[in-house]
């Protein structure tokens, strides 16, 4: 006779909301966060000038775009219009603004004075483009476009002329950064499984792999001296994000920020010392609601066959192991993605979720925490 299991559902914080943007000191290892308006501050930038902070922040239903004066605290919006604009870059002479924008209906790549006037529309397509990054001289922009049916790294030049493709897989490519000399360019891409960093030449030649582990690396930030990049590690067993550095051939990698810290989307200031960065206090699950299902146990063993749960925001998710693969369905059935069997996956850009499979030592589930952005659910075996 088959048994049934507890399901437990929680609705969880794991981490809680954007803690705001911070400067990291790296000789004294202080925090010090930044009060800026609105507060849901991200993306920051330090120009090139080291005076002030790009960033933007949803105010109202709109993304915008703003930079903070670092010694007189003022604050100006630059953007003001009718849909999401982010994902600002300085140029180097610090006269332009590199972002993002969907006030055209799709996601292209802008370029605007800084003080938010002459807006340039630079991609101009059915795809999305975006996450810009000018190269040193100020004469070319790199940028990801899902152009291709995912994201690759394309390049063009500062006025949106001559575009093209630098990276060409069946994987994500994103989050491009010029090397301080433009000779280079460092990118995260899931290619290899999980998001890693990689640095290639300016013209797409010459790839290599800089992080390796079961991790996710992504925005990479190179130093100002051009001989290590910064980058984020998304850590969800430890609930956390971190902040790490890698020297440009792969080896001495090592934490930047403390244990204490939950940075991520880090930027090295103009001189090396500082770094600015989104910022999350650390803290634990806690439940705060609890719904109790019952499931065939044989369904959930070694995740066996095929099982189904209704999460609490009705969303209907299905698992099945197909051979070795394991597979999600959300959405009753619309899309379908390959699942570690262990670590985390990201479902399509449509679907703002992720799916992490927690294992006992002896490969029986402990946990599946799926994560909808809100709330966060666990369905924890019992």
């Amino acid at each position: 006779m088959k048994s049934l299991l507890r399901i437990v559902f929680l609705t969880l914080s794991l981490l809680p909301a954007y803690g705001g943007i911070a400067v990291l000191n790296l000789s004294s290892g202080d925090l010090q966060p930044l009060s800026l308006e609105p507060k849901s501050a991200e993306e920051p930038e330090w120009s090139p000038d080291g005076k002030r902070i790009l960033f933007d922040a949803r105010e109202g239903r709109n993304r915008d775009i703003y930079v903070v004066d670092i010694d007189s605290g003022n604050i100006e919006r630059l953007t003001n219009g009718p849909a999401k604009e982010d994902h600002g870059s300085w140029s180097p002479d610090g006269k332009r603004i590199a972002h993002q924008s969907e006030n055209d209906g799709n996601t292209d790549v802008y370029s605007m004075n800084t003080d938010g006037s002459d807006q340039t529309r630079l991609t101009d397509g059915e795809a999305r483009d975006g996450w810009p990054d000018w190269s040193p001289d100020g004469a070319r922009i790199v940028f990801s476009s899902e152009r291709d049916g995912h994201r690759e790294i394309y390049i063009m030049n500062a006025d949106g002329s001559g575009q093209s493709r630098l990276t060409a897989t069946e994987f994500s490519s994103t989050d491009p950064a010029f090397s301080a000399d433009g000779s280079r360019i460092a990118f995260n891409s899931n290619r290899d499984g999980n998001s890693e960093i990689y640095i290639m030449n300016a013209d797409g030649t010459g790839l290599a792999r800089l992080t390796r582990n079961d991790h996710n690396d992504e925005r990479p930030d190179w130093s100002p001296d051009g001989e290590r990049i910064l980058y984020s590690r998304v850590n969800l067993r430890a609930q956390s994000f971190e902040l790490y550095a890698i020297d440009i051939d792969g080896t001495n990698e090592r934490r930047v920020s403390s244990e204490e810290q939950s940075l991520f989307r880090g930027h090295w200031s103009p001189d090396g010392s500082k770094i600015v960065s989104q910022y999350k206090t650390i803290a634990g699950p806690k439940p705060v609601a609890d719904k109790v299902a019952k499931i065939d146990s044989s369904l959930l063993d070694a995740y066996l066959g095929t099982f189904q749960v209704e999460g609490q925001t009705g969303q209907t998710f299905t698992f099945t192991r197909r051979g070795d693969q394991f597979f999600g369905q959300v959405n009753n059935g619309q899309h379908e993605e390959l699942l570690p069997s262990s670590d985390t996956a990201f479902f399509p850009r449509n679907f703002p979720g992720k799916i992490t499979f927690i294992q006992n030592a002896d490969g029986s589930v402990a946990s599946v925490i799926v994560n909808l952005g809100k709330p966060v659910m666990a369905i924890r075996v019992e």
